[in-house]
């Protein structure tokens, strides 16, 4: 699908669409994403994994972070700090195995915080997106927050957006500084970015 939206009337449209997403649909589409995440090789690999804590309707992190620390390799999860107006992209939080005991149940406030140095050890980073295109850009709330944290990843990470079906078009919008990710997870597939090959 090709739009001739802007970005923001691109932001209203995708969140009307989340939001009709009945729960069990909802819960379908999430389960079905986490299992073929899950399979990525790359991911099944990683030591360090950074992921967002999801609210609303953005795909579904809570469990994911739990299917992370179960049935991974991944000892060190950092989440980034991106919640709310103060959101701070100096500062994560952290879990380690197996100093961190608990996971968060809620919210990973209980996590201790970390600075920015904390993403040059990161393997995989696992990014929200309101929409994607096939070239691998993203679309996400306007803050410019995540495209500021992806531009401090180590060149060999990488960065693959999370997003359903319907999150995905052909091409999108794109200004200078928005930061591309080299793969995107849906609940069907997962696309590699046929111009952003994996860094070697």
């Amino acid at each position: 699908m090709v739009l001739v939206l802007t970005k923001n009337e691109l932001r209203a449209l995708i969140r009307r669409r989340r939001e009709r997403i009945a729960d069990e649909d909802f819960q379908r589409l999430n389960h079905s994403l986490h299992r073929r995440l899950l399979s990525d090789a790359d991911l099944r690999q990683a030591r360090t994994v950074l992921v967002y804590w999801s609210f609303g309707r953005e795909v579904e992190t809570h469990e994911l972070f739990r299917h992370l620390v179960s049935a991974t390799r991944v000892d060190t999860i950092i989440l980034p700090d991106s919640s709310g107006k103060d959101a701070d992209p100096d500062k994560f939080r952290v879990w380690r195995r197996p100093a961190t005991k608990s996971l968060p149940a809620v919210s990973p406030d209980d996590l201790p915080i970390e600075g920015p140095e904390i993403l040059d050890s990161v393997d995989v980073a696992l990014i929200p997106g309101l929409a994607y295109d096939l070239m691998g850009n993203r679309l996400g709330q306007g803050s410019g927050y995540f495209d500021k944290v992806l531009s401090r990843l180590p060149r060999q990470a990488v960065k693959l957006g999370l997003g359903f079906e319907f999150q995905i078009f052909s091409e999108l919008p794109r200004d200078s500084w928005d930061v591309p990710v080299h793969r995107i997870a849906s609940e069907t597939r997962i696309i590699r970015v046929s111009h952003l090959h994996r860094p070697a």
